[in-house]
């Protein structure tokens, strides 16, 4: 498997919105270019692209084929009750993720959501203590320490007819958000190169102390992309599409699991992570967000780009 399992790369996706930020001379906005069939196109240079930078045409500096990034990756589990009989899969899918895809230089770590977010396992580049923590969490086995805010709990006492002490969290038996927020802010934010948030969940937050808009806020400002592998096991999941908005606005991908077996869309996200365009402007006037398209000069060719900066104010 470990010859053949990144041996292709497929995208076909539509062009999505994203922010990061700017502080520096050059404006770089990672692309990714197919053709009509999904194969990427990579031989492309500065004139192939048309670039608008707040509605006015600005020239592409240069374009160059990003490959030696290090690459900071968190594992987002849902391990709540709707998981359901995706476990078996997921684990075979992220072993085989862990061991292709990460170099030395490169860091992961686990985290667990359920009714309290959990970081199964600390950044680390080893495969194997990512994958134990995987099959960790997955089997229900108790592990890890906590990550960010917890929900409130209360207790109820035993039935009268017997039975265990009910403890009931004020987020339900979900608290996605603060999952994703606390694994963007705690440990994406501030780590160097790129950095990537992969969510496996059926979407479905039952009330978590942050809200979506905060979590998509706080991947803007880490400069976070986040891609989703959606599994709709519980019928409120069909409805909601807060997973979708969060990887489409921070430039990444939603997969549905049962359209995109795990393995392939492991296999896209990598090649994504690990092999990208790169362009390069000089920041427009005036300070604050600059929106930006990006147009290839290619029949058929589709483009997945950020779609916006934060110029920073001048000194």
């Amino acid at each position: 498997m470990a010859g053949v399992f990144f041996a292709a790369l497929v995208l076909s996706v539509p062009a999505q919105e994203a922010f990061f930020r700017v502080d520096v001379d050059l404006v770089n906005i990672p692309v990714q270019v197919t053709a009509a069939d999904g194969a990427l196109i990579r031989d492309l240079d500065a004139a192939d692209f048309e670039l608008l930078d707040n509605g006015d045409p600005r020239p592409v500096d240069k374009v160059w084929l990003d490959t030696d990034l290090p690459l900071t990756i968190g594992i987002l589990l849902d391990v709540s009750d709707s998981q359901g009989g995706q476990a078996a899969e997921q684990r075979r899918a992220l072993a085989a993720f862990f061991e292709e895809l990460l170099r030395p230089e490169d860091r992961a770590f686990v985290v667990a959501v359920g009714m309290d977010v959990t970081l199964a396992a600390d950044l680390t580049a080893s495969a194997e203590r990512l994958s134990g923590a995987v099959e960790t969490v997955l089997s229900g086995a108790p592990g890890g320490s906590p990550l960010g805010e917890q929900c409130p709990k209360r207790s109820f006492p035993p039935p009268p007819a017997g039975g265990d002490t009910m403890i009931v969290s004020a987020c339900g038996g979900t608290a996605l958000w603060n999952g994703a927020w606390a694994a963007i802010r705690y440990k994406l934010a501030g780590a160097p190169g790129r950095k990537a948030l992969l969510i496996l969940s059926d979407g479905v937050d039952t009330g978590s102390t942050r809200s979506l808009k905060e979590t998509l806020a706080e991947a803007h400002r880490g400069e976070v992309v986040v891609y989703a592998i959606k599994y709709p096991r519980h019928p409120r999941a069909r409805g909601v599409y807060g997973l979708q908005r969060l990887a489409e606005e921070t430039g990444g991908v939603q997969y549905l699991a049962g359209q995109t077996r795990y393995e392939d869309a492991f296999r896209r996200i990598a090649g994504d992570l690990r092999s990208q365009d790169v362009l390069s402007l000089r920041p427009g006037l005036p300070p604050g967000t600059h929106r930006v398209e990006v147009r290839v000069r290619r029949p058929g060719a589709r483009v997945r780009a950020r779609s916006a900066y934060v110029r920073s104010p001048l000194p």
